[in-house]
């Protein structure tokens, strides 16, 4: 039988095991939670970048499509009404129905975008 002192010594050394298990748990998380942190903080200013970067696309996209609007309205307006075959008014009338049809297919099809409501992720 173990006698007092070698119980105490035992017990002693169990509680330093056991205190020096429970610090070296406790750094453990704590370095855990830091690397998570940073991780987060990284794939966050990742997305916001990469959000940046789709509005900037999608408003080049806008410029283009009113560009592209502008030429089309300018080609519209250069239909052979001014050759003589055109000049009766029947021919006028349904060329400028068919301008009006054209110009409003054109205004669909390049209608802008809402660009932050698209891609934004930001409030």
């Amino acid at each position: 039988m173990a006698t007092p002192p070698e119980r105490r010594r035992a017990r002693v050394t169990g509680e330093r095991f056991a205190n020096a298990y429970l610090a070296a748990s406790a750094l453990v998380m704590v370095a855990l939670i830091v690397v998570v942190v940073i991780l987060v903080i990284g794939l966050s200013n990742v997305s916001t970048r990469e959000d940046d970067n789709s509005v900037s696309a999608c408003q080049q996209a806008n410029a283009n499509r009113t560009e592209d609007v502008a030429i089309d309205h300018d080609i519209l307006a250069l239909p052979a009404l001014a050759s003589p075959q055109f000049i009766t008014a029947p021919n006028m009338a349904r060329q400028r129905a068919a301008v009006t049809r054209i110009d409003a297919d054109i205004k669909t099809a390049y209608a802008l975008r809402d660009c932050v409501a698209l891609y934004s992720t930001k409030g």
